[in-house]
């Protein structure tokens, strides 16, 4: 596999290892609760994929739930 350096970059073990921690942190404060791991781990994968980025909420006041809810598109079938 050949990658350009911003993809090797991107997908660097210790900056996912960071954005798994960022995600963490956030949920943390955000809830008081410990993170699930799942979230941990999309959350990282969501950061890192452009078409995803593009879609989720500009800012973290929606909330992810709340915006999943609202977006059909997203939405559980």
């Amino acid at each position: 596999m050949d990658l350009s350096r911003e993809e090797r970059a991107l997908y660097n073990p210790a900056f996912t290892a960071v954005l798994c921690t960022r995600a963490v942190q956030g949920h943390d404060k955000e809830y008081a609760a410990p993170c699930p791991l799942p979230v941990a781990v999309t959350a990282a994968v969501m950061a890192l994929q452009p078409s995803i980025r593009a879609a989720l909420p500009r800012t973290t006041g929606s909330g992810l739930m709340g915006w999943l809810a609202r977006t059909s598109r997203y939405a559980s079938r």
